[in-house]
Parts: C-alpha cells; structure tokens; sequence
C-alpha cells in the first residue's frame, strides 16, 4: 500500500471516471473523503504524479492497484480504451 506520511494508517482510494463530464462530481467526492481523512487520488488532481517515462494511463493503473478502494462513477460517455481493448 502506498501510504501518506501525514496519514501512515489512513484508507486510500482512487476515483475514476470520465474527466470532462463528471469533474465536478469526482471533485466534491474527492472533497468530502479528504475530509474524513481518506487519502484520494484522481488523474486530474495536482498532486498526482505522472513520470516523463511512463504513459499516464500506466501511472492510473500503478495506483488503483496501490490503493485499497476503487470507485468508478458512470456516466453517459465513453472513456479511453487501449489496444487490445481490455484495461
């Protein structure tokens, strides 16, 4: 588990969605959980690090495995799909 040093024992969770669509939802989520003291990460936030060596999609995927809690919040569009079609 990837933990926060403020929070060494704190639940981590990664949001997921699409952006442009559902940004203000991820974000009040992200809020309301941040307050509770869950450690958040979502692809857009300025926090969330994305190495000049690796896709960002590489680097979302490192996360949710790293995480202890996935939510994926579902709209009405479609999201990114890679190669093979299966993520």
């Amino acid at each position: 588990m990837v933990r926060d040093s403020a929070h060494p024992y704190a639940p981590t969770l990664f949001i997921s969605s699409t952006v442009h669509d559902l940004k203000d939802i991820r974000s009040g989520l992200a809020d309301v959980l941040r307050s509770q003291g869950v450690i958040v990460y979502a692809s857009e936030a300025e926090e969330f690090e994305i190495r000049g060596d690796r896709a960002a999609l590489d680097e979302c995927c490192d996360k949710i495995r790293a995480s202890d809690f996935y939510v994926l919040i579902v709209g009405g569009r479609k999201g990114s799909t890679i190669e093979d079609g299966i993520l």
